[in-house]
């Protein structure tokens, strides 16, 4: 596995943070630990389960951090809300259920079709990085578990484009043929292209039924 060295605050004792970035937009930081370093001291040959672990310090005391972690805090009121917010969140919690039946059944339809949903690949990758750690794992091994199928765009999304319909959509290659054709030959290339792309929006209305 990695190892890090981490310093400490010159000034004053600290608590560190140590935790795994969002490598997506979909994805959420994993938090990985906690400890409390004193002035100047530095942590060496502290082992990380990725490359991409970074640290941070953070104002709580430790004791604040792990009796939250532990779930000892005592529940706080909630908050008062002004009269125009109540009335917001209550419509925001009408119209969620409302849309809530279509979004299971879109959640039902990418399941049965084999598509990964966020809250899944988040759970996935948070999964990924807690097996890293105490393993005596490479760092290519560990940079290639934890990037693995971390993708923004689903396979619903992606049309497949053959080089036919991207020099016809104005790729690099159908430009430097265009140079030397006659109007005639542009007029055949733009129906090509408009061809191409409606075939494109047919192949995303199929895949979306």
């Amino acid at each position: 596995m990695p190892i890090a060295t981490i310093p400490g605050l010159a000034s004053r004792a600290c608590v560190v943070e140590v935790f795994e970035p969002a490598q997506t937009q979909d994805d959420a930081e994993v938090v990985l630990d906690h400890f409390e370093l004193g002035p100047n001291e530095v942590r060496e040959n502290y082992q990380v389960p990725t490359p991409y672990t970074s640290y941070r310090y953070v104002e709580e005391p430790l004791d604040t951090i792990t009796e939250r972690k532990e779930g000892r805090n005592a529940k706080s009121e909630p908050a008062k809300l002004l009269p125009h917010m109540q009335a917001e969140g209550e419509a925001g919690q009408k119209r969620l259920g409302e849309v809530g039946p279509a979004i299971e059944a879109v959640d039902d339809y990418q399941r049965e079709q084999g598509i990964e949903l966020p809250a899944e690949r988040a759970q996935r990758w948070q999964d990924d990085v807690e097996s890293l750690k105490g393993g005596n794992v490479s760092i290519e091994e560990s940079s290639r578990k934890v990037l693995e199928g971390r993708v923004n765009r689903t396979q619903q999304d992606m049309v497949p484009v053959g080089e036919d319909d991207y020099e016809s959509s104005g790729g690099t290659s159908g430009a430097k043929q265009a140079k030397g054709r006659s109007g005639a030959g542009k007029t055949a290339k733009e129906d090509k292209a408009a061809e191409a792309r409606q075939k494109a929006q047919e192949r995303r209305e199929q895949q979306n039924r």
